[in-house]
């Protein structure tokens, strides 16, 4: 774990859960414009499927975040 010190760090984590936090809504936030966009058949398709990645990479941002609070939270209990 020593690679992963900064995760505990008061200084470098704050910054990095806050990255992730901010991107992660951003990227929730156009999926959710996306799968609004467009309802007709010639354009439905296409903005699915861009919904769908982005919201897959949100959930990717999302568990970076969790594991980053999950070491915090280790490293304050143990």
């Amino acid at each position: 774990m020593a690679e992963n010190q900064w995760m505990t760090c008061e200084s470098r984590y704050p910054w990095a859960a806050n990255s992730l936090r901010a991107r992660a809504v951003e990227m929730r936030q156009a999926e959710k414009r996306c799968r609004g966009a467009f309802r007709k058949d010639f354009m439905g398709e296409p903005a699915q499927y861009v919904a769908d990645a982005l919201g897959e990479a949100a959930a990717v941002f999302e568990a970076r975040l969790a594991s980053i609070e999950a070491a915090l939270k280790e490293s304050v209990n143990g």
